[in-house]
């Protein structure tokens, strides 16, 4: 599995515990308060991945989506970590950090095929299909 699709699968399961979060007690789901511990930790390793990723690099094109997408995981971090450390709440702010969480999940999407695009493709010769 590549990097680019380990990060994508991790956004993934951060948007499904963001929503486990949220929605849980109101559907009534209880959920072992240890497992929380893995929202906040995976949201530090996207961030952290990301900025690796999206790292200037020689073969591929520094495209604004390629900046934005290497920073854009910070925005939701720090507000979910500023929820967890008490220093901000209330639902204004969980909304705010689902919507940063979602638009950084976009720009990482589009950074992602714009360098797929940049990559050199291999070469199909005609009748070897």
């Amino acid at each position: 599995m590549s990097p680019i699709s380990l990060l994508r699968a991790a956004l993934t399961v951060q948007v499904l515990l963001g929503l486990l979060r949220f929605l849980g007690p109101y559907a009534g789901v209880g959920i072992d308060k240890r497992i929380w511990v893995v929202h906040p930790v995976l949201g530090i390793t996207i961030a952290v991945g990301a900025i690796w990723l999206f790292r200037r690099r020689t073969d591929v094109p520094a495209t604004p989506a390629r900046t934005a997408a290497r920073f854009v995981a910070l925005a939701p971090l720090l507000l979910g970590l500023a929820s967890l450390a008490g220093v901000a709440s209330g639902l204004v702010l969980v909304l705010t950090h689902m919507g940063l969480g979602l638009a950084a999940i976009k720009i990482i999407d589009i950074a992602v095929e714009q360098q797929r695009a940049s990559q050199p493709q291999p070469a199909v010769l005609a009748g070897s299909a």
